[in-house]
């Protein structure tokens, strides 16, 4: 299954993750590039936010697909980010860090396995 992710799921994963978050902070930035690994739960992502005047690095070092009240999401569990206040503000007011996806990438993560 290693291969498989590597060459095929992980890079159509990341390809629409990019999109679906490049649509959602198109008002404050664009994604510079976004990477999943299946494997390890984990992703790694860089932003051009304004204001910001080097882009943002986050790395996600767990994350998991959930079910909330019949909904599908992606929910951060562990993360660090190249921006020390960032890492503290998020830490010290957002409990837990949940996007809900697209039912096609729910069920695209389902399909690859």
């Amino acid at each position: 299954m290693g291969l498989f992710n590597t060459w095929f799921k992980d890079p159509l994963l990341s390809k629409t993750l990019e999109k679906l978050l490049a649509r959602s902070i198109a008002d404050f930035g664009k994604v510079c590039s976004l990477s999943i690994d299946t494997n390890t739960k984990a992703i790694s992502l860089t932003l051009e936010l304004v204001g910001e005047p080097t882009p943002v690095v986050i790395n996600v070092t767990k994350y998991e697909f959930t079910k909330i009240d019949g909904q599908d999401y992606i929910c951060v569990r562990e993360f660090n980010t190249s921006k020390q206040w960032v890492d503290i503000a998020v830490k010290k007011y957002v409990s837990d860090l949940q996007y809900r996806i697209p039912e096609v990438l729910a069920s695209m993560v389902k399909k690859v396995g």
